[in-house]
This record gives structure tokens, C-alpha cells and sequence, in this order.
């Protein structure tokens, strides 16, 4: 029984593949391991894009355990959106509800339920059980990059 590793992963929201093509389109559908000010061709675009995602590939990802903090009206008090392993933290208040809850974090599951795309049915699936599962004191799985990597 051979075990597979990943040989990419998105820098975003740290999904895995094996095949370039795959991350690629991956990259490019989601709008992830982009950089604004970047200078070179298209060339020099795709080898820093491959990097990133070999670099990240090789990385520790920490799996973390929070307690969530929900008030009524506010949610988590985070902005995230949806992404294939689960909602990616896109923007963390400084004051926020969550304090252990980090921008770049990818929150995976609620009450050990997975928010995975293909376990949720899309991403309004996605969406649903995120609203459904989320109240105040619920655990939630987060996957976090190792930042002693």
C-alpha cells in the first residue's frame, strides 16, 4: 500500500496535489499565490508559482484546536471565504472575537464535521454547514502553517 505526497500546495489555503496542471488551475480559479507588484513574463510568473507551491508542499502544516466565540449578528467577527479544504481567514479584525484565530488560517471543521467541498457538496454546501455548525463555544479544526519551518 503506497502512500502518496503531495508535491504541491496551494501557499492560500494549503490544498494538496500531486500534479502541477492541478495546482495551476487551482491557482488561477481562486486567484491564490498571486503577487500584485510582480515584474517578470508569464515564464518567470509560472516558476515563481511552482516554487511557492513545492515550497509550501514541503512545509509542517500545525492541525490547531480553538474554541470558537460567536456572538449573535456577528459571527465569528472574521472574514473568510470558501476554499476546497474548508473557509480560509481572510482578513482578522485587531480586536476580534477570536483571538487564537489567524489571517491565513483555514478553519476545516466544526464538531469534528469536515467543511471539505466534496464532504459539504459544493461550496453553498460548504456555506450551509459552516452557518449550521457554528455557535458559541463549538470546537473548531484549523490548519495552520509552521512558523518555525
Amino acid at each position: 500500500n503506497k502512500h502518496c505526497h503531495a508535491r504541491f500546495r496551494c501557499p492560500d489555503c494549503f490544498t494538496d496535489f500531486i500534479q502541477w496542471h492541478d495546482c495551476l488551475h487551482h491557482l488561477d480559479e481562486y486567484g491564490h499565490g498571486r503577487e500584485p507588484d510582480f515584474q517578470g513574463n508569464r515564464a518567470m510568473d509560472l516558476r515563481r508559482r511552482m516554487s511557492l507551491c513545492m515550497d509550501s508542499a514541503a512545509a509542517a502544516l500545525n492541525v490547531v484546536s480553538l474554541t470558537a466565540c460567536v456572538v449573535e449578528g456577528e459571527g465569528l467577527g472574521a472574514s473568510v471565504e470558501p476554499v476546497p479544504r474548508g473557509f480560509l481567514v481572510t482578513k482578522q479584525p485587531r480586536y476580534s472575537l477570536q483571538p487564537d484565530l489567524r489571517q491565513q488560517d483555514v478553519i476545516v471543521a466544526i464538531e469534528g464535521r469536515s467543511l471539505d467541498v466534496h464532504t459539504c457538496s459544493g461550496p453553498d454546501g460548504q456555506v450551509i454547514s459552516l452557518a449550521e455548525g457554528l455557535r458559541h463555544g463549538v470546537s473548531m479544526t484549523v490548519l495552520r502553517p509552521d512558523p518555525f519551518d
